[in-house]
């Protein structure tokens, strides 16, 4: 099937006498904005609602001061999340308020001693403001080495609030930048139930549970699962050569990764593959023989980026092609041998292109509605795509309560059947960032041999 979609530019502010520079970091929300950023400032734009036959104005731009470099951003559907060098800043209101620097949520300062520097971003909240009852927020912020990443909690009675208390998410002989962090899609069947995960960038997974973490003041988490997904110490892979990853739950509530590689060549490292989360086993080499490699018919060596649809049946993923990117959808199966893989649902060229060869800075969201995927992608180029795919076999989900978490699940069928569903009001969202191999060197070693 060939995916049928419109194509469009956001607009920027002028720059007079040189060319209007990459921006290094997007992010989308289920509400239907988006955000894209450069070094000092980001904008907003309202995507759903806007006319795709011209380029798309923004709504907001919101300026950062001149001693800060945007280094990632967020959106959920209330809050925006902006990560300098040094600062985690946090914005509500950003769809009505003409004046988001005067008011944060949140101003805080990241421990540089124990932290060294920020990388990447992700918000999940649940509720929204809008259907009342109240709603929360965790950000999980990562950065470099062991103390990779922070989690910080919101919740919103009158008015949006910072929680005292906070976790540190422990890893274990990480050297590197981590370059991805983000929530597990929440549901009910979830055997380890709320997790966050992370991508390092000398290809580390790193996964913890969350749930059971005493909600008072600092708390120090270790890992309940990591997995060196470089072949083995002999043979060679790429820093930075997994360009995304995102969890799906399983047909039996255990969760899974989705890793997109930007295959190099002479590397060893598996093309975009699916490996489970098996918090029981120890042993590196049993992990890493877990690991399945998507179809070679399905997924070429080249993918710059790829996302899980809220109810965990679809992924989408942007991938190399001859002269031009190609979107497809996929179809999230039960494997013959067991564990996740997938098929094509469709596919067709794209603009989106990546701003730098390591991080592509491009946003994908997925609406699932009944009968229908409703797709929106972003690059950090400017480049807009609209699609509908049509989805006649998806089911129409019960409401779910305001203040639960997004609750994506997948029941078990006979091998070849197309996963089901279900719903939920929750957004999670995190950043994609393009920070140059300088950058990610800052803070990384060369990946494992």
């Amino acid at each position: 099937m060939t995916i049928p979609d419109d194509e469009t530019r956001l607009q920027r502010p002028e720059q007079r006498w040189s060319r209007t520079p990459d921006d290094i970091a997007t992010s989308t929300s289920s509400s239907g904005w988006l955000a894209s950023a450069s070094l000092r400032e980001i904008r907003l734009y309202n995507v759903r609602e806007a006319n795709r036959s011209r380029k798309i104005p923004f709504e907001t731009v919101l300026s950062i001061q001149h001693d800060e470099d945007i280094r990632a951003i967020a959106l959920s559907e209330d809050l925006l999340v902006v990560l300098t060098r040094s600062r985690l800043l946090v914005y509500d209101e950003y769809r009505t308020s003409q004046h988001l620097a005067n008011n944060p949520v949140h101003d805080k300062t990241i421990d540089q001693k124990s932290f060294k520097t920020s990388w990447s971003v992700s918000v999940l909240q649940t509720g929204t403001v809008a259907m009342g009852g109240g709603a929360m927020a965790s950000i999980a912020v990562a950065g470099v080495g062991e103390n990779g990443v922070k989690v910080f909690r919101y919740s919103y009675r009158t008015g949006w609030q910072v929680e005292t208390d906070r976790m540190i998410l422990k890893c274990p002989g990480n050297i590197g930048a981590i370059k991805t962090v983000g929530f597990s899609p929440f549901q009910s069947n979830s055997i380890y139930g709320p997790m966050v995960y992370a991508l390092t960038a000398n290809n580390h997974l790193y996964c913890w549970r969350v749930g059971g973490v005493p909600q008072t003041g600092l708390q120090m988490v270790t890992p309940s699962w990591h997995i060196n997904c470089n072949s083995t110490k002999n043979q060679y892979s790429f820093l930075n050569e997994i360009s995304s990853a995102a969890m799906i739950i399983g047909p039996t509530g255990k969760p899974y990764i989705l890793c997109t590689t930007d295959h190099q060549n002479d590397s060893h490292l598996l093309t975009s593959f699916i490996v489970p989360v098996d918090i029981l086993e120890k042993d590196p080499v049993i992990l890493r023989n877990q690991m399945r490699a998507l179809p070679d018919s399905v997924v070429g060596s080249n993918v710059l980026a790829g996302v899980a649809s809220p109810s965990g049946r679809f992924l989408v993923i942007v991938e190399k092609g001859d002269k031009k990117e190609i979107l497809k959808v996929l179809n999230v199966r039960n494997a013959r041998d067991g564990g996740l893989t997938c098929t094509v649902r469709a596919q067709g060229e794209s603009k989106l292109r990546a701003v730098s060869p390591q991080v592509s800075a491009i946003s994908i969201s997925i609406e699932e509605q009944q009968g229908a995927l409703e797709i929106i992608a972003v690059d950090g180029r400017s480049h807009v795509v609209f699609a509908r795919v049509s989805a006649p076999d998806m089911p129409t989900s019960p409401p779910s309560s305001p203040l639960s978490l997004r609750r994506t699940s997948t029941y078990e069928f006979p091998s070849g059947t197309v996963l089901r569903e279900l719903s939920s009001d929750a957004s999670t969202q995190r950043s994609t960032s393009s920070a140059t191999m300088d950058q990610i060197l800052e803070g990384s070693g060369a990946a494992e041999r």
